[in-house]
């Protein structure tokens, strides 16, 4: 279990810090499983979409597009999420093309996306890899207001839970030869990227099958682009 204390991530750069940080809650080891447990989800299933996500992204070869690797983690991430919940009577969703899949009592949702930044590190705060849409920019203001409002019965009364409905996001990243990820409830949105979390439940970090470089803003031109060899099978 990775351990770490509140002085150390109120020490931390600001700029590495949430901009609500007395309001940020980090769940890691024995925490994280009986946070999970309340959602009514095990780490064990999460981490398996981790590894699966990561495995798909590590067959990116330097002839694919820059943004390949973050676009595996999502199109390998979902149907693997979706492998571990359905069976457990989870409901899989688009809304407005955004891909959830979706607590049986419809009031949490999980939609899955490539990260950077600090997945898995409670010292550091990650952001999603690729900027995103009206979509998950609506849902994020949603979280919000549910974090603000939702003990008021006059304002949840009478709502659907469609509209009441939290959305979490677990975010993937491989850094060297590690998979790490992390179930985080978004909270901010600036130029499309997700960058503030209300709370964040941090997973085990998972050794890599086949050691390459970490995964690369595509939106950052003065990385190199790696020369990520095809996984042998």
């Amino acid at each position: 279990m990775r351990t770490y204390d509140a002085e150390r991530v109120m020490s931390a750069p600001r700029d590495q810090r949430h901009p609500f940080e007395d309001e940020r809650r980090i769940h890691d080891g024995a925490l994280a499983r009986a946070r999970l447990a309340s959602l009514g989800l095990q780490p064990e299933w999460l981490e398996v979409v981790a590894a699966d996500a990561a495995a798909a992204a590590a067959t990116v070869t330097g002839f694919h597009p820059r943004t390949a690797q973050g676009l595996l983690i999502w199109l390998e991430g979902v149907p693997s999420l979706r492998d571990q919940l359905v069976r457990r009577d989870w409901i899989q969703a688009d809304d407005r093309g955004h891909e959830l899949t979706i607590h049986p009592d419809g009031e949490l949702a999980i939609s899955v996306t490539s990260a950077t930044g600090g997945v898995g590190d409670p010292l550091r705060v990650p952001r999603t890899r690729a900027p995103k849409g009206v979509t998950t920019r609506d849902l994020v203001e949603s979280n919000r207001q549910l974090s603000a409002w939702s003990d008021d019965p006059e304002w949840a009364g009478g709502r659907g839970t469609e509209e009441v409905r939290r959305v979490w996001l677990l975010l993937i990243d491989v850094v060297d030869d590690e998979v790490r990820a992390e179930l985080s409830l978004p909270s901010m949105i600036r130029d499309g990227y997700v960058t503030g979390w209300e709370e964040r439940i941090l997973l085990r970090n998972q050794p890599l099958d086949s050691p390459g470089d970490s995964l690369l803003d595509p939106n950052d031109d003065d990385e190199p682009y790696p020369d990520v060899k095809r996984r042998s099978s």
